[in-house]
């Protein structure tokens, strides 16, 4: 009798432990599918940046359909060496999707987003849909607005090494998934603001679309790993679930030429595509 008690004891504990788990695993395919059915966006592209075709349409209209927000509060980039306080903040310039596209005037406001207060960067990248990032200092007042070209930033994050302090940002100017909005499925180039020079740098020799970064210590330059756009349909996508969508590679981006180059020599990758298909020597 006590042993089918706590057998059924057993089965019921199993049953409420695994239900949360079942019930998601229905619930979200179910949840993604009627999305895709309704045409609803994803959080990849929900309040994504128009592209720029669609902005230059409705310009010659006289019409915006898009405005000026500030997402979160200023972000902490970099301490004072003597006081250990922030004396450099970034700013993401976020943007917000009317319902309709209207007529600018000079009286319109900036709309002004939820205001986390101050934030740590550092190291840690800031991920959002921005359009463009100002550079504060508080000593002095001055705000610097880093691009001056519409584009849709992914993320940015403070960098400094050998020779060199900057901000790094992930960003897209061109459509390359002609979905009409900028957002990280695009194609990204790597852009450097030297802020030391004020000055924005944009990586070359970066064969894909940049997703992280890592930095070395005490050295001029840091690792970046990007994703191909192996079947060229413009989007670029990689499945953290493990799903099979684009491959990524390491690139080594020089951080005073801005210059990037495989970090892996072209004999590795292919010792290791060999050593996967079995084609590699045996030793």
């Amino acid at each position: 009798m006590w042993k089918t008690f706590w057998r059924c004891v057993g089965v019921a504990y199993v049953v409420l432990a695994l239900a949360p788990l079942v019930v998601f695993a229905v619930a979200f395919p179910i949840n993604e599918g009627w999305r895709w059915v309704a045409g609803q966006e994803d959080w990849r592209t929900r309040g994504a940046v128009t592209s720029s075709d669609r902005a230059a349409e409705l310009a010659k209209k006289g019409l915006v359909e898009q405005l000026i927000t500030f997402p979160q509060g200023p972000v902490g980039l970099r301490k004072d060496p003597v006081t250990q306080a922030f004396d450099l903040y970034a700013i993401g310039v976020g943007q917000t999707t009317l319902p309709e596209a209207i007529a600018p005037v000079s009286t319109f406001g900036i709309a002004q987003g939820p205001d986390s207060g101050f934030r740590y960067a550092d190291a840690t990248p800031v991920v959002g849909k921005f359009n463009n990032m100002l550079v504060y200092e508080p000593k002095t007042g001055a705000v610097t607005k880093v691009f001056s070209e519409r584009v849709a930033i992914s993320r940015f994050v403070f960098a400094a090494g050998q020779d060199y302090e900057a901000v790094i940002a992930f960003a897209t100017g061109k459509d390359s998934d002609k979905d009409g909005k900028l957002t990280d499925y695009d194609a990204e180039d790597m852009y450097v603001f030297d802020l030391k020079a004020r000055v924005l740098h944009k990586v070359v020799g970066l064969q894909a679309s940049p997703i992280e970064i890592t930095q070395i210590p005490g050295q001029p330059f840091v690792i970046v790993r990007a994703v191909m756009d192996s079947n060229r349909d413009g989007k670029t996508e990689i499945d953290v679930y493990g799903g099979v969508f684009d491959r990524t590679r390491l690139f080594r981006v020089d951080m005073t030429t801005y210059a990037a180059s495989p970090l892996m020599p072209a004999e590795i990758i292919e010792q290791l595509q060999k050593t996967l298909d079995t084609r590699a020597p045996k030793k």
